[in-house]
């Protein structure tokens, strides 16, 4: 009797723990993400990107036109995100928020300082620019 205790008391706390420990840790999803750097003018810079599993880490790709560069160097540390680009000595730091988009900096090293612009990115929308349309 004692033992049939044990084991149904063992299987309602593995059933609690399965059903109310989520992993609540941020990562970064696969899919097209449309990005903003906001200029100090103001006006903004959107790009494209994807973002992709390869070989048992995240990688991503710059999307212009045909085009697609290469980034692999992609560090996730609690819940933010580290994406140092392969060109323009630049790179990216962010937070992932609770909704899975990026929202932080891009960070370009010059020779003695560094010049920041804020970014964000968005999961899953596709589109550059409102309704399609090309840059004006």
């Amino acid at each position: 009797m004692k033992r049939n205790f044990y084991i149904i008391f063992g299987f309602i706390v593995v059933i609690y723990f399965s059903v109310n420990c989520k992993d609540n840790h941020p990562f970064l999803k696969n899919g097209i993400w449309r990005t903003t750097l906001q200029r100090p003018d103001g006006q903004l810079i959107v790009f494209n990107f994807e973002t992709k599993d390869s070989l048992g880490k995240k990688i991503l790709y710059i999307l212009n036109a045909s085009e697609r560069l290469l980034v692999d160097s992609i560090r996730i540390q609690g819940d933010s995100i580290f994406i140092q680009m392969p060109f323009f000595d630049s790179g990216f730091k962010a937070v992932i928020d609770k909704d899975g988009n990026l929202v932080g900096s891009w960070v370009k090293r010059l020779a003695d300082r560094e010049r920041m612009m804020p970014f964000m990115a968005v999961f899953n929308q596709q589109d550059r620019f409102a309704g399609g349309g090309a840059p004006r």
